[in-house]
C-alpha cells in the first residue's frame, strides 16, 4: 500500500501534539486521573510514531481511532463528576 502524505502526517502529527499538551494542561488543572494520564502517554507516543513516518497506514489508523475514543472517556468522565 502507498504511504501517506507528508504533509497529511505532518498535520496528523502537529494535532496530536496539540492534544498532548491540551491532556497536560487538563491533567495540571484539577485532580489527576489515570485515565488522563494514560491518554496524555498514548498521544505522545502516537505522536512520535506518526513523526518516524515507519507505523503502517492501518496501525495509524488503529492508533488515531483508539487516541479518539480514549479523549471520549476523558470527556464523559469529566461530565460525571461535574
Amino acid at each position: 500500500p502507498q504511504s501517506m502524505p507528508v504533509e497529511l502526517l505532518d498535520e496528523i502529527a502537529t494535532t496530536t501534539g496539540e492534544l498532548m499538551l491540551v491532556l497536560k494542561d487538563h491533567l495540571s488543572g484539577q485532580q489527576t486521573s489515570q485515565l488522563s494520564q494514560q491518554v496524555a502517554s498514548h498521544a505522545g507516543h502516537l505522536r512520535a510514531d506518526v513523526r518516524s513516518r515507519e507505523l503502517p497506514n492501518e496501525q495509524l489508523a488503529v492508533a488515531i481511532r483508539n487516541l479518539g475514543e480514549e479523549v471520549n472517556l476523558i470527556i464523559r468522565e469529566d461530565k460525571r463528576a461535574a
